[in-house]
């Protein structure tokens, strides 16, 4: 049957103008119409009013930070400048080959050149094996292999000792920052350099009155053992000042290691000194699998200054070595350091190459090549006026010797020692063939761009010379003692500790780190009032040889600005993140310092700094203070207030300061150390510039804390909406089976509205024939199709009678079910949307309700048919939880916001009585379903019920829809919540709001939740990756990670659920559920924000139409599907 045309609208129900007033006008204004646009103007000019503004500000306050005024810094204390002048160099008595003289750079990098390989003068270096010495000491011996780890084969790393009484295998202390390092260049290079662990066999430890037979074998187990342990390709023992008794000893136990290294597949190594005899005794050169040999002089106490490795003495030990070991098991250790004597100490000196140019730089000294000699002697006077002379094995010593060392045919080299040697050494060990141009041209200069050398005493540092020198000052009296803290304020435990240094009248200084100032202001404000110092300790806590210049001064002076909002004063003392307590050790780590300086503060370094980070206890740090400042000695002790669980600091610094007081210590401030007063280290903040400070940074304060404040009422809403929505989820339960049919099923009218559905309108009507009802009409509205949908059903309505076919114009969705509503024959109306296609029994499953007089419409079961990829497999993880569980939450308070389109049942006089489908929002079925409760109906959700939809299969499509939906669902509840509230209906009092204040309030605000989370998880990640103190488990981060992580657990609990009440999904579901959080839903949050921006402007959202596949299928349908044809039921009588 064909009608065409619409007949007038009759006059609305008295029912419908309670609950919908007005809605009896055929044209009515969409919720959030604003056809003049004048409310698009309006949000425009007040988005650019206000964006101006904070362009304004911004501009402003950037140049606010950057534009400081200097701070007096050390001029108040004295500019302390080093007397540092010129090296000059002393006519030479003789020179390299060549006759070339070093000279010092601070920045050279080293031409990567190659010779020739038909060069005349092509020298082949003895360079196929590198080996090196990495000593446990100095600090800084992990930037020389840092440098020249690339042209290592073998490390000998001084890891252990053998030290007497006992005879037992100690390894050293592994855990310093320095040694956490060396750990991680080590690990980084293991597949292309081996290690040998080196233990230091010392004076006395293998006396055979104390370690006999038994003793030494079980030696030799341990250290195969820490050999495994540590993954090394071997082990060396090098013995220091053994006695002559003990060297059958030596021999039994390197007999018992060897055998023990090599049963484990490692080779046995020993290490020993032209002068210590071992070399030349074959008795132990043939007990290892490689004899390292130092080829050069070691001075000791009491011997007068002297070359280190004199050109004639090098060669004659050299052929004596190889004679007593062989050319196969020899290694020769080149020496790379300086040993400086002085008239005033009996002891020489050793030093790296770098300390020594620095201190005859500094004392305006000289030097000199003797050639017959061949190593580099330098001469200088130290500030007492002390004459030194210096003895260096430079690069041009080093390759003096490798000539050597070719014309025996040697091929493995080694460096002795890392942190020692002259830079200008490494692209020698690099080569394997050179020339002496290309040699001259390498070692003529010497880059000292990444040494730091130190002058003086004291805590407090002051950059000298830029990549050359830095100097120590503020040496004070050893009983002075100021107790600083760094990384606060923390509201957890800074309150704490003044309270404990109020109650013992100590005072303090606290480096503060900015981004906490801002949480925390009145901690702050309470340590300046309470008389204690306050430094700079950066804004956000970086690395500050890691960021460029421009980042340091802003996070300089965004303190200093902050400090002067909070407390009114700035202040000129600054303590390094992550710095050493005694200054960097390299030129990257110091090259900030210049900066620093030249802004005014003051560098403040440490002497004492308990592991207060670790996990030592109250007593462990207190003892660790004393301990030290008895044994070393010092001014400066750092302990933390921030950065993780600092109770065991809070529990040390009572008894720390009442121990320092009773052992004759005097508790003072970093301001009476540098001999000047508390208002000079922290002047007064004035200014205009002031002002705008106070206004900014009380902004930026209370937009961080409400941020945090957010972020925790995001969560807790979410965690205690899943909650209450699950507790009603179970509370719901399911409806009683439908008892035998006495009387005939009531007739239905499927009503199927269409628009350019040609692709799915038949397989739809198929499955609505398909049905297992028995008594079922169709009424298909062709909503003014632009395809072949009219032509396509038409064919099929001829020659069906219990199909109608209506065309009119296109007026969308709710005009074309209005029109099917005006010729109704049938009290019951199921309607589904023309891309749907339900199961056999679903139309039965929701009639059945019907027979409760209340029940105004049935929500039917919705699945997504076309799962061919991810985006329809993460709609249909949707689904799931949204039928299975929210549907089944809001059913119990009767307070459904929606009959899906895709498949739901209305008892007519119910939807009559709402006033049928309204065109005041662009979701007709939300619309009309709380319009049907407010009109006194219940609405029920039947799970078995099922149809399924096609879903859109791109994230183009996918938007479209959900912006429609989003849109339509805010109408929905800005039209009807102020209704339903007077009504005291559920779904006005829970239900809208919900919608509102979730659905799109923290939905739009939740991915600032995400935002915060991954920069609190970066954060974290700084301080794992860069060494800061780990976080404890109070940390306010943990605690925001932990409850963020509530809300995946609750969509894991919710899921399952789901999949309990709904048996016949796929429990494979659930291994998208990280892909829905964390990308499906940012797709919610986008179309719930474009919902938002349209409603303000008054920009409507349309029907709108997606392009149909066609690809749907029911559960366990295989083909495509029937046609009406196949299915030609009779009505029932």
């Amino acid at each position: 049957m064909l009608l065409k045309g619409r007949p007038p609208p009759g006059p609305t129900p008295e029912p419908a103008a309670k609950a919908n007033r007005g809605r009896d006008a055929s044209h009515q204004a969409q919720v959030f119409q604003d056809p003049r646009h004048r409310r698009r103007r309006i949000v425009i000019a007040i988005a650019v009013a206000v964006g101006c503004a904070l362009v304004a500000w911004f501009v402003l306050f950037a140049f606010n930070l950057y534009l400081v005024e200097k701070l007096p810094g050390t001029a108040l204390i004295g500019k302390g400048e080093s007397q540092i002048t010129a090296m000059s160099a002393a006519p030479p008595e003789g020179g390299l080959r060549g006759g070339l003289l070093p000279s010092v750079c601070v920045s050279s990098p080293y031409p990567q050149l190659a010779p020739s390989d038909d060069a005349a003068d092509l020298i082949r270096l003895p360079t196929d094996e590198v080996w090196a010495y990495l000593p446990y000491l100095p600090e800084n011996s992990y930037a020389s292999l840092a440098a020249g780890i690339r042209h290592i084969d073998t490390l000998l790393v001084e890891w252990f000792r053998i030290s007497a009484p006992e005879g037992r295998l100690t390894m050293l202390n592994r855990t310093s920052e320095a040694q956490t390092r060396v750990a991680g260049l080590i690990a980084a290079a293991r597949g292309g350099m081996r290690i040998a662990p080196v233990a230091t066999v010392g004076p006395g430890a293998l006396d055979t009155g104390a370690t006999g037979p038994t003793q030494r074998a079980t030696l030799a187990r341990e250290i195969v053992a820490a050999a495994g342990r540590d993954g090394a390709s071997g082990f060396c023992l090098m013995p220091a000042g053994i006695a002559p008794d003990e060297a059958p000893a030596l021999a039994d136990l390197l007999a018992r290691l060897d055998a023990g290294l090599n049963a484990q597949g490692l080779t046995s190594c020993l290490i020993a000194g032209s002068g210590s005899g071992l070399i030349g005794d074959p008795a132990f050169g043939n007990l290892v699998d490689r004899v390292v040999f130092k080829a050069f002089a070691e001075p000791w106490l009491g011997e007068p200054p002297g070359p280190l490795a004199p050109a004639a003495r090098f060669g004659t030990e050299l052929e004596a070595a190889l004679d007593a070991v062989g050319r196969e098991r020899l290694v020769v250790m080149l020496g790379s350091f300086a040993t400086d004597w002085s008239r005033n100490t009996a002891a020489p000196e050793t030093i790296p190459v770098a300390e020594a140019m620095a201190r005859v730089g500094r004392g305006a000294g000289s030097l000199d090549f003797p050639e017959a000699v061949g190593n580099l002697r330098l001469r200088y006077a130290d500030r007492a006026g002390y004459d030194h002379e210096v003895w260096m094995l430079d690069a041009a010593s080093l390759y003096n010797q490798m000539l050597v060392l070719t014309g025996f045919d040697l091929r493995r080299v080694g460096l002795w020692s890392l942190g020692f040697e002259d830079p200008s050494a490494w692209p020698l060990f690099a080569a394997r063939n050179i020339t002496p141009e290309l040699a001259a041209l390498y070692i003529g200069r010497i880059d000292l761009s990444d040494f730091v050398s130190y002058e003086g005493k004291g805590a407090f540092h002051k950059l000298v010379k830029p990549a050359e020198a830095g100097r120590r000052f503020g040496e004070v009296s050893p009983e002075m003692v100021a107790l600083t803290f760094d990384d606060g304020p923390s509201p957890d435990y800074t309150a704490e500790m003044l309270d404990v240094l109020r109650d013992r009248d100590a005072k303090a200084t606290f480096f503060v780190v900015g981004s906490k100032v801002l949480a925390a202001p009145d901690l702050v404000r309470r340590m300046h009032d309470e008389g204690h110092e306050i430094g700079s300790h950066t804004f956000l806590h970086p690395a500050l040889e890691t960021v460029p210049d421009l980042r340091t001064t802003l996070e300089l002076n965004a303190v200093q600005r902050l400090l002067g909002v909070v407390t009114g004063h700035g202040t000129m003392l600054f303590r390094d993140p992550y710095g050493r307590g005694e200054g960097p050790i390299t030129g990257r780590a110091a090259a900030p310092m210049k900066l620093i300086e030249d802004g005014g503060y003051v560098i403040v370094g440490s002497d004492v700094v308990p592991p207060d980070w670790l996990s030592t206890g109250a007593e462990g740090i207190v003892d660790y203070a004393m301990t030290w400042l008895a044994t070393e000695g010092g001014n400066v002790i750092v302990l933390h207030d921030g950065g993780g669980d600092r109770s065991a600091t809070v529990a040390a610094l009572g008894p720390l300061i009442d121990r320092l007081r009773a052992d004759g210590y005097r508790i003072v401030s970093l301001s009476e150390m540098l001999g000047v007063s508390p208002e000079a280290v922290m002047p007064a903040a004035v200014g205009p510039a002031h002002l705008l400070d106070l206004a900014s940074f009380g902004v930026i304060g209370v937009m961080g804390r409400g941020l945090v404040a957010l972020f925790w009422v995001i969560v807790l809403a979410g965690v205690l909406r899943a909650l209450v929505v699950l507790l009603l989820a179970h509370l719901r339960r399911p409806h009683p089976a439908q008892p035998p049919q006495r009387a005939p099923a009531p007739p239905v009218t499927v009503l199927i509205p269409a628009f350019n559905e040609e692709a799915t309108i038949l397989r739809c009507v198929a499955s609505v024939f398909a049905s297992d009802y028995p008594d079922l009409r169709v009424i298909v509205v062709d909503d003014g199709s632009t395809d072949h949908t009219f032509s396509t059903i038409a064919s099929v309505a001829a020659q069906e009678p219990r199909l109608r076919l209506v065309h009119e114009a296109n007026a969308g969705k709710w005009a074309a079910l209005d029109l099917a509503y005006s010729s109704l024959e049938t009290e019951i109306v199921v309607a589904i949307d023309a891309d749907s296609m339900v199961a056999p029994e679903a139309i039965s499953a929701m009639v059945r309700h019907f027979a409760d007089p209340k029940v105004g419409a049935v929500a039917g079961k919705v699945q997504v048919g076309n799962r061919v990829g991810l985006l329809t497999r993460l709609q249909a993880l949707e689904y799931l939880t949204a039928q299975n569980i929210d549907r089944r939450a809001a059913e119990v308070m009767n307070a459904m916001l929606v009959v899906p389109g895709a498949i739901g049942a209305w008892r007519a006089e119910a939807v009559r009585a709402a006033g049928l489908y309204s065109p005041q929002t662009v979701t007709e079925d939300a619309d009309l379903t709380v319009s049907v409760i407010r009109a006194g109906y219940r609405v029920v959700y039947e799970e078995a019920a099922l149809a399924v939809t096609e879903a859109p299969e791109t994230v183009g499509a996918l938007m479209r829809q959900r912006l429609r939906w989003s849109f339509g669902m805010l109408q929905t509840a800005v039209k009807h919540i102020g209704g339903a509230m007077r009504q005291r209906k559920a779904v006005g009092l829970v239900m809208l709001p919900d919608l509102l204040l979730v659905g799109f309030g923290l939905a739009a605000l939740a991915p600032l939740a995400d935002l915060i989370l991954v920069s609190t998880l970066l954060d974290l990640l700084v301080d794992v990756v860069l060494g800061r103190p780990q976080a404890a488990a109070g940390d306010a981060r943990v605690w925001m990670i932990l409850g963020y992580a509530a809300l995946p657990l609750l969509d894991v609990a919710i899921i399952l659920a789901a999949l309990r009440f709904d048996r016949s999904e796929s429990i494979w579901l659930v291994l998208l559920i990280p892909l829905q959080r964390f990308f499906y839903r940012q797709l919610l949050y986008i179309t719930a924000w474009r919902a938002m921006i349209r409603a303000v402007i008054g920009k409507l959202a349309h029907w709108g139409k997606l392009a149909r596949t066609g690809s749907a299928q029911l559960p366990g349908q295989g083909g495509s599907a029937p046609t009406p044809e196949a299915d030609r039921r009779q009505p029932a009588e």
